[in-house]
């Protein structure tokens, strides 16, 4: 299978890969960010849709701003119903920024090992904790 592609975050104006789906525990019934079904989705934007390296049929881009996290952009199956960034007040769990490249390689990058990692724990949106795996330190 084809591997897929990751969302994006953006931390101290850097852009970096993350595997990290904050969307996966968006409340169905959310003020500004709505889910849209396959077929709207492929009207719209028909060659992520029927790519394979979006399985799961979205491409978000995030922001860590003032210990926040933000929903700034996001293409395919869902949308934002405002013109501003959302903050993400529905997450909590991680964000792993995973460095280098990968020493094992698995379909979805559950299974790929890295030799370090920044951790982001996020509290109902909020920067709680930030941790590294290896030398260096967190962006």
């Amino acid at each position: 299978m084809t591997r897929q592609q990751p969302d994006l975050i953006e931390i101290s104006e850097e852009l970096y890969p993350t595997y990290s789906q904050p969307l996966s525990t968006l409340p169905k019934n959310h003020k500004y960010v709505k889910r849209l079904s396959r077929e709207i989705a492929r009207k719209w934007e028909p060659d992520l849709m029927f790519m394979t390296c979006f399985f799961r049929g979205y491409q978000a881009h995030w922001a860590i701003r003032n210990d926040r996290l933000f929903l700034v952009e996001v293409h395919g199956l869902y949308e934002l119903c405002v013109s501003s960034e959302v903050p993400a007040t529905w997450f909590s769990g991680h964000i792993i920024i995973h460095e280098g490249e990968p020493k094992t390689y698995g379909y979805d990058h559950s299974d790929d090992e890295y030799d370090s990692a920044w951790i982001i724990e996020i509290k109902s949106g909020k920067v709680v904790r930030q941790y590294h795996t290896g030398g260096s330190n967190v962006p």
